[in-house]
């Protein structure tokens, strides 16, 4: 299971991460260096997640997840050639999609084995030992437990960055009928980022009431805005999205780490 959720926080690194808006226009215009570059980073990540498991079966196994990530990839541009918003943000949900399905698929069909000196090395590091000067209970050590930091680690990159990405195409939809101008900037998406991260942890803590102060702070920096009814109508859409968004995250990451 490690390895399944390595695999997927590599391909989401070199999604999010790694790619920048330019190149991720340029590929889906297919723009064959874009592609090319965006395939390298997708199967450096992989090797370098991955890099605690037998490399002669990693490469293949990491080539193989590049060339169908590149395959949907190309697929994409081709429907997004279609001046369609609707039709946009379908295809970056059907996407997201088959990389996830294909990446199950192809992980199913590997075997990978790790290299059991590389994840010793890691045992122990990750292994730590409760100071008896801070807790009154000695012996004691602090568990690192990986299937559930990668699950973690994987909802909340897909809730922040993916969810920008997400709200900025339905959003996009919207505007398709002059709903609203264009109002999307660089800070107001980054806002957004941190709002649904804190939203997410706030969900994970059991502490639901508090989200009603992160939105009531983002509303009073934005309060002389709201006057604008085209900016009041963008800013509900979008914060009530964004935060949906979060607890979403939220709920289907407290089920998956209570059956972990």
């Amino acid at each position: 299971m490690n390895s399944l959720l390595l695999s997927i926080l590599a391909i989401l690194c070199a999604d999010l991460l790694l790619q920048s808006r330019k190149v991720a226009v340029a590929k889906d215009n297919l723009k064959p260096c874009a592609i090319i570059f965006h395939g390298v980073m997708v199967f450096g990540s992989i090797l370098i997640f991955l890099h605690g498991y037998q490399w002669p079966t990693l490469i293949g196994y990491a080539a193989l997840i590049t060339g169908t990530h590149l395959a949907i990839d190309f697929i994409k541009g081709l429907f997004n050639r279609i001046k369609n918003p609707g039709l946009s943000l379908l295809v970056l949900i059907v996407d997201q999609t088959l990389h996830i399905i294909t990446t199950i698929l192809i992980w199913a069909w590997f075997d990978l084995q790790a290299n059991q000196g590389v994840m010793l090395f890691y045992e122990k590091m990750f292994r730590v030992n409760t100071l008896t000067s801070i807790t009154t209970v000695a012996d004691r050590g602090v568990r690192f437990v990986p299937e559930r930091f990668l699950l973690g680690a994987i909802v909340y990159l897909y809730v922040s960055l993916g969810g920008s990405v997400l709200l900025d195409k339905f959003l996009f939809w919207l505007r398709r009928e002059g709903t609203f101008g264009d109002k999307t900037d660089r800070t107001g998406r980054w806002i957004g980022i941190l709002e649904r991260v804190i939203v997410l942890s706030l969900i994970l803590n059991d502490s639901l009431g508090s989200v009603a102060f992160v939105l009531t702070a983002k509303s009073i920096a934005r309060f002389n805005e709201l006057s604008d009814r085209d900016f009041a109508e963008y800013y509900l859409i979008g914060t009530l999205a964004s935060t949906m968004l979060a607890f979403g995250g939220g709920f289907i990451l407290i089920y998956l780490l209570g059956i972990m």
